[in-house]
């Protein structure tokens, strides 16, 4: 239970922000949704932490326990609040964003989510803040796509994006939801490594990430046309390993794949033309793109029997 001095020490530093009514109000809601004793205390010692790092974002965070109090959410405030401040000990900024838009999103998630998700984004914090605050923001969404046991994964390609760019990473992590019913996670890695592929030099001698940015934003759509999950794989395995020698092989043949596959007469078809496809471009990225376009018209002429 909380002391009646913390409970006084809390309302008075809530005051401010919600007035005298409404901060009683709100501390008394707190202490009545609390899972830990201590959950008081706690948020008393954040707020002071975070009020030190950024103020800003400390009376956003205060703001928005109203909020958090209306959508019946106050029984994770304090990993909540925990989250906010190891995020603006890198961003006051960022941290200010999260307090204004987390509430909604939570309130999106399961009761049985929310620990978990706001766990993860403090791991997260804790090496990239912007990670962190991307993933809160699609975790309403990745939850129905992606295990939790398979979020660490995904938010290491993150992070090491993050040390390339920040604007890859978050385009990444903002098209998860999309590519997580598309592809496994070995070919997610392949897919990453594909993207990566189409970094070029701008005018200045800088690097130009453009190509990578519309890669991720396009590329789910093109494979959403490929109905089976063991192709859409392949096609990304061939597309990367193109990528290595002749980035605009791979980009050819990831947008046109949907249609050269349309034209083979069977799954069995599809996927030996993909195997030897890869083996192909091992050897020679045009070569391997020629190999495939012209595999459909090959096979019709021949014949798809027995011993074709």
């Amino acid at each position: 239970m909380a002391s009646g001095r913390s409970f006084e020490q809390l309302c008075d530093l809530l005051s401010e922000q919600l007035g005298p009514d409404g901060a009683a109000a709100a501390v008394k809601a707190i202490a009545d949704s609390a899972t830990r004793p201590d959950t008081i205390e706690g948020l008393l010692v954040l707020l002071g932490e975070l009020t030190e790092e950024a103020p800003k974002a400390a009376k956003a965070a205060i703001e928005a326990l109203a909020e958090m109090q209306r959508r019946g959410l106050l029984a994770d405030v304090l990993p909540w609040v925990d989250l906010g401040v190891a995020i603006a000990a890198d961003s006051g900024a960022l941290a200010l964003r999260f307090f204004k838009e987390s509430p909604l999103l939570l309130s999106l998630l399961e009761a049985s989510r929310r620990p978990v998700v706001l766990a993860a984004g403090l791991e997260l914090a804790d090496r990239q803040a912007n990670v962190a605050v991307e993933f809160i923001r699609i975790a309403p969404e990745a939850v129905g796509v992606l295990s939790p046991a398979d979020w660490p994964v995904w938010m290491e390609l993150a992070c090491e994006l993050a040390e390339t760019d920040v604007a890859l990473a978050v385009e990444y992590i903002r098209q998860i939801p999309s590519i997580a019913r598309l592809l496994s996670l070995d070919a997610v890695r392949a897919w990453v490594r594909f993207g990566m592929k189409l970094i070029v030099e701008n005018s200045l001698g800088k690097p130009d990430y453009l190509g990578v940015l519309e890669f991720f934003r396009t590329s789910p759509a093109i494979l959403e046309d490929i109905p089976e999950s063991s192709h859409r794989n392949q096609v990304i395995g061939i597309g990367a390993q193109m990528a290595e020698r002749a980035p605009a092989a791979g980009i050819a043949v990831l947008a046109e794949a949907p249609a050269i596959l349309r034209r083979l007469p069977a799954d069995e078809w599809r996927t030996q033309v993909l195997r030897y496809g890869l083996l192909v471009a091992e050897r020679d990225a045009d070569t391997g793109l020629a190999y495939l376009r012209r595999c459909p018209e090959l096979i019709a002429l021949i014949g798809s029997g027995e011993g074709a």
